[in-house]
C-alpha cells in the first residue's frame, strides 16, 4: 500500500481518485504550517507520494528526509516551490499538470487588460467613494492597438487567439519557439528588442527562470513605447517593482496589471499597492473552479499511475512514456540496464560514454533507455541507491558525458544497442 500526502487545499477529486485504485493510502494536510520545509520535514518520511499546489515548499531540506518519496506531483504548471534538480538527485519524479490551467490564466490576463485599459477597478473604487470621475477615468480602445506577448507557450497561446477576437494585432517573443509554430497561431515571432518598441499592451508568460528574473527592468521599460500598459500572470520576480515604480511615476507607463507579486501575501507598506496607475488580484491566474478540478485530477492519475504502473507522465525531471510505450520498451529497458551494470564492472572508474541504438527501437523516445544504461553503469561505483530518475544527474556530477546516437539497423539484427565507453 503507497502513502500520499495531499496538501494546499487540493480539490476533492484528486483523493477519490487515488483511493479509488484500492492500492493508495491518502492523507489530506491542509495545515499551513507545513509550508514550511522545516515542518514539512518531519512529517514526510513515509509517504511515498505528495501532492502540491503553489503553497508548499519542498526543499533540500524536506527532500533528504523524505527516505520513501518517489514522487512529487504539482497540480498546475510551475515548479518554483519545488527543488528539482534536487528530487532528482535523490531519484524523485517531479510531475505537473500543464493545461489543466491554461485557458483560465490566459482569460484572466485579458480581463486584466480590459480592465487596465477601461480603468474598471479604479472607476468602481471611485464610485464608492462617492465620486464621479468621468473625465479622470477616460480609458482606450483595444481594437487595432498592438500586443506584445513574452512567452508563446500554452497560455500565450491562448492569450494570442483571444486578442485576435479582440481585433488587435499580436506580436510575440520566444526564443524556444520557431517562427512557422507562431506563424501558425496568426503571430509575428521576433526578438525582445524588437518587440518591446511596438507594444501597446505587454504580457507575460514565461517561466521563472534565471534568464527571466527582472527581466522587466529599468532598461527594457526604456526601450518600450511611451504609455505602454503591463500585464503579469506569470511569475512575481519577472518584473522589477521599483523600476516599474519609477515609469509610472513618470508616465512612461500608462498602467499596470499584476496577479502576481515576489512575494505573496506582500507586505501592506509595499509603496506600488498604492499607486492609481496600478491594478492587482491575488494570483488568481488559475483560481477558476473548473481549472483546479482539472488540473486536481490529472496530477491524482499521474501519480496513480506511476506508483502502480511505473508509467511517468508529465515529468518535468524524466522523459515522459506512455503505458503503450512503456509495455514496447520494457525489454530494452531490462537489457539497457544489464548492459550498463556489466560495464560498470568491467571497468574500474566511470569514463565518458557513447550509446548508439539501431533498428524498430530507434522509432521510440531513447532518452528512457539512456536513463536505463546509467543506472546500471554508475550503480557499480556507488553503494547509494540509483534509479532512472538520480542516475543521469549522478553521471554529470562524476563528469561522465553522455553522447547518444541513432542509426539505421543492422543487417543481421532488427534491433541493436551499442555501449562504448571513451
Amino acid at each position: 500500500m503507497y502513502k500520499v500526502m495531499i496538501r494546499d487545499n487540493m480539490s476533492p477529486v484528486a483523493r477519490e481518485i487515488l483511493e479509488a485504485t484500492g492500492k493508495i493510502e491518502v492523507v489530506v494536510d491542509n495545515d499551513k504550517a507545513a509550508n514550511d520545509p522545516a515542518v514539512l520535514a518531519d512529517i514526510i518520511g513515509d509517504l511515498h507520494g505528495l501532492a502540491v499546489r503553489s503553497g508548499t515548499k519542498v526543499s533540500e531540506q524536506v527532500l533528504e528526509k523524505a527516505r520513501n518519496l518517489k514522487v512529487i506531483g504539482r497540480a498546475g504548471v510551475g515548479v518554483d516551490n519545488i527543488d528539482v534538480a534536487g528530487a532528482t538527485r535523490y531519484g524523485v519524479v517531479v510531475m505537473n499538470a500543464p493545461g489543466g490551467n491554461t485557458v483560465t490564466t490566459a482569460e484572466h490576463a485579458v480581463s486584466l487588460m480590459l480592465a487596465l485599459a477601461r480603468n474598471v477597478p479604479q472607476a468602481t473604487a471611485s464610485m464608492r467613494a462617492g465620486r464621479w470621475e468621468k473625465k479622470q477615468l477616460t480609458g482606450i480602445e483595444i481594437t487595432g492597438k498592438t500586443l506584445g506577448i513574452v512567452g508563446l507557450g500554452h497560455i500565450g497561446r491562448v492569450v494570442a487567439d483571444r486578442a485576435q477576437g479582440l481585433k488587435m494585432k499580436v506580436l510575440a517573443a520566444d526564443p524556444y519557439v520557431n517562427p512557422e509554430a507562431a506563424k501558425h497561431h496568426g503571430v509575428e515571432l521576433m526578438p525582445l528588442e524588437d518587440l518591446l518598441p511596438q507594444a501597446d499592451f505587454l504580457t507575460l508568460h514565461v517561466p521563472r527562470l534565471k534568464e527571466t528574473i527582472n527581466m522587466i527592468n529599468a532598461e527594457s521599460i526604456a526601450k518600450m513605447k511611451p504609455g505602454v500598459r503591463i500585464i503579469n500572470c506569470s511569475r512575481g520576480d519577472i518584473v522589477n517593482l521599483d523600476d516599474l515604480l519609477k515609469a509610472l511615476d513618470s508616465g512612461h507607463v500608462a498602467g499596470a496589471a499584476l496577479d502576481v507579486l515576489p512575494k505573496e501575501p506582500p507586505e501592506p507598506s509595499l509603496q506600488i499597492l498604492q499607486h492609481p496607475k496600478v491594478i492587482f488580484t491575488p494570483h488568481l491566474g488559475a483560481a477558476t473552479g473548473e481549472a483546479q478540478i482539472k488540473v486536481a485530477d490529472m496530477i491524482a492519475h499521474q501519480m496513480a499511475d506511476y506508483l502502480i504502473n511505473g508509467i511517468i507522465t508529465n515529468a518535468v525531471n524524466f522523459p515522459s512514456v506512455t503505458q503503450d510505450v512503456m509495455e514496447r520498451i520494457r525489454p530494452y529497458l531490462d537489457l539497457a540496464e544489464k548492459m550498463g551494470s556489466l560495464m560498470g564492472q568491467l571497468v574500474r572508474t566511470p569514463h565518458d560514454i557513447t550509446i548508439t541504438y539501431s533498428g524498430v527501437v530507434t522509432q521510440f523516445d531513447t532518452r528512457p533507455l539512456t536513463h536505463a544504461v546509467l543506472k546500471g553503469l554508475l550503480g557499480a561505483y556507488t553503494d547509494k541507491p540509483v534509479n532512472y530518475v538520480s542516475a543521469p544527474a549522478l553521471a554529470r556530477d562524476k563528469g561522465v558525458h553522455v553522447k547518444e546516437t541513432t542509426s539505421q539497423a543492422q543487417a543481421d539484427f532488427s534491433n541493436l544497442i551499442k555501449i562504448k565507453l571513451e
